[in-house]
């Protein structure tokens, strides 16, 4: 059983940006000095997920072009509590 708070509730169910750069590390460490964004995750394959977007999506990607790192793919998602529990039910049973 996983326990979370509403605040990560909210991350897991709403509205996120997916952005593939060559350097997760500097793009995410420019992500908080410029935009003061730490809501955040980097997931494999220098996939930076950004929650809570707070610019224009354009202003993301011009962060990663005007610091010299290369964007390979960029998405808006989103995943509602519905797909959220299911994605929950899915992983419990590959895990039996």
């Amino acid at each position: 059983m996983e326990e979370f708070t509403s605040k990560e509730l909210h991350e897991k169910c709403g509205n996120y940006l997916d952005i593939k750069v060559t350097d997760a590390e500097k793009y995410t460490m420019l992500l908080e000095k410029q935009f003061q964004h730490n809501n955040y995750s980097v997931l494999k394959d220098n996939i930076v997920r950004v929650f809570n977007i707070n610019q224009a999506v354009e202003n993301y990607s011009a962060l990663a072009s005007d610091n010299s790192i290369g964007i390979q793919a960029m998405n808006i998602q989103h995943n509602s509590l519905e797909e959220y529990y299911m994605s929950l039910i899915k992983e419990g049973k590959n895990n039996d």
